[in-house]
Parts: structure tokens; sequence; C-alpha cells
């Protein structure tokens, strides 16, 4: 049985991510980044403190809406205000699950491969 994760052409994948940023798609991001369909938008190192402001989501909200937000929040896990998760599930249907960013990207790449419509927001690993 090949159980090797399908891999679409065009479709997003995370190659690596450490304390010198993130390799996606053989493009080398050095800053948090937020991926959002087939197309990834660089954050401020400092973005964690705006994680827990729903304003800082709005870019996701933007149709087509995913099913998924995966949040990476660097070397450990760190927990988000129980309003954002309410707010975007309540309103937006949308799952925010929160972890370290190491598992967030490998989480990502499984989703992804299976067709499922997730983005991601990850801080880069320091």
């Amino acid at each position: 049985m090949d159980i090797t994760p399908r891999h679409e052409e065009g479709m997003i994948r995370i190659e690596s991510y450490g304390a010198s940023g993130f390799v996606v798609q053989g493009v080398t991001y050095d800053s948090t980044i937020m991926i959002r369909g087939n197309h990834v938008t660089v954050y401020p190192d400092d973005a964690w403190e705006r994680f827990s402001d729903v304003a800082t989501y709005a870019p996701f909200l933007i149709p087509p809406v995913s099913e998924m937000i995966l949040v990476g929040t660097g070397a450990q896990h760190q927990l988000l205000a129980p309003h954002i998760h309410r707010t975007l599930k309540a309103q937006h249907g949308i799952i925010l699950d929160v972890m370290n960013t190491g598992a967030a990207c490998r989480t990502f790449n499984v989703l992804r491969s299976e067709g499922r419509n997730v983005d991601a927001l990850l801080v880069r690993v320091r």
C-alpha cells in the first residue's frame, strides 16, 4: 500500500522550518508567515502579540473561507484567548487549532495532502 502523501501540482507545501525561518515552495521566508490558499504573506516576528486580537484573523475571513486555521506559536505551545476560538467558530464556522510551529507545519502538510481547505499562521521558531 502506497502511503506517500499526494502532492498535486500547485499545492503549497512547507518544506522546512526552523530558527532561520520557513521554506515554502522553494522560497525562504525569514519571518513569521501566513499561508492562505496558495499565497504566503510575511508577518513581523512580533505578530504573536497581536494573535489575540480578532482583527489579526481578518485576512482569513475573505471568501473563500477555509475550514481550519492552524496557528503555530513558535518553539513552545502557547494559548490564545478563548474568545478568538469562539468568535471564529460561531460567526464564520472556522476551527482554530493552536500548537507549536513544528506541529503546525507537519499538520498543515498532512491536511493539505488530504485535500483539506486549511490555512496557517506560523511564528518562526527561535
